[in-house]
């Protein structure tokens, strides 16, 4: 029938299922010329094409323990895929008519991580880049979908958050921005190079209960000796939370309430962020509970 819809990401033996969204952007760079007092332009042409890949998944940690945590993963060797499933009208997606897009060579770059008591989701960018400089960085071909393709079977909640050893509590959201800068260089048709630059991560927190970020007063809090955790309660299928949560520390950085208020008719809200900052030993953000 000719429809398709978003399918899974591997790389490696990794798997990433639970894609909620995914997209293919070419990011063409053209060029229109124009002269001689002619009133249309006459000429285009491509000069820069610097394609990339979008997801998001709720397979957390899937993804942050097969990606490389907060540091992203470098491939290549054409080992990475992407799949867009046929659908024909039933229940069954089987058969080779899908299309399975290969990627040459890239970064996956973790962008966001947002939770809330009833939800987690990570968000990526691949970065990709050619062999040569005149290879497409990505190509696609009728295939069967991966052997290990299945049903989502993983899920993630946001659970306790600790600011500097106090308990936050009445926290409604939680958004990790990994802060990762990345430039590709490259003077081809693609880029043939894909570097991280700067880490600035950003940790925003909403929260209604006030006496913690009201206690810093208007300059915030510097990161104490004792850590600050997010937790990311696992969820059981069938049941409720589980006892293997994922949790995020940091152990230098300083935290201040950007604004508390609210709108006439709803209970207060401090949003707080989190500035982690590299204490030259541990990550800027560790992450346990991925093992």
């Amino acid at each position: 029938m000719g429809d398709y819809t978003i399918g899974s990401i591997k790389t490696g033996s990794t798997v990433i299922k639970g894609i909620t969204d995914s997209s293919v952007g070419s990011n063409l760079q053209q060029i229109l010329l124009s002269g001689s007092g002619h009133i249309e332009n006459g000429f285009i042409a491509t000069v820069r094409a610097e394609p990339d890949v979008s997801f998001a998944t709720n397979a957390v940690k899937t993804a942050l323990a097969g990606l490389g945590g907060i540091n992203g993963l470098g491939f290549s060797g054409s080992d990475t895929f992407l799949w867009l499933q046929a659908v024909d009208g039933t229940v069954v997606r089987s058969g080779s008519s899908h299309y399975k897009a290969t990627c040459v060579a890239g970064l996956f770059v973790p962008k966001t991580l947002t939770a809330t008591p009833t939800s987690a989701t990570i968000n990526y960018d691949v970065v990709l880049i050619s062999s040569d400089g005149t290879t497409a960085p990505i190509a696609y071909a009728t295939a069967s979908l991966d052997a290990s393709d299945g049903p989502c079977d993983e899920g993630y909640v946001l659970g306790a958050v600790s600011l500097n050893g106090t308990t936050l509590d009445d926290v409604s959201q939680v958004t990790v921005d990994f802060g990762l800068n990345i430039q590709r260089t490259g003077g081809t048709l693609y880029p043939k190079n894909v570097n991280i630059l700067k880490r600035q991560p950003v940790i925003t927190i909403a929260s209604t209960s006030l006496t913690v970020p009201i206690g810093w007063g208007i300059t915030g809090a510097a990161q104490t000796a004792t850590d600050s955790t997010i937790q990311l309660d696992d969820l059981v299928l069938g049941a409720s939370r589980g006892s293997s949560p994922i949790t995020f520390t940091i152990d230098e950085g300083a935290m201040a309430a950007t604004t508390i208020g609210g709108a006439d008719g709803s209970i207060a809200a401090a949003a707080i962020e989190c500035k982690p900052v590299w204490d030259g030993v541990a990550d800027t953000i560790a992450i346990s509970g991925l093992s």
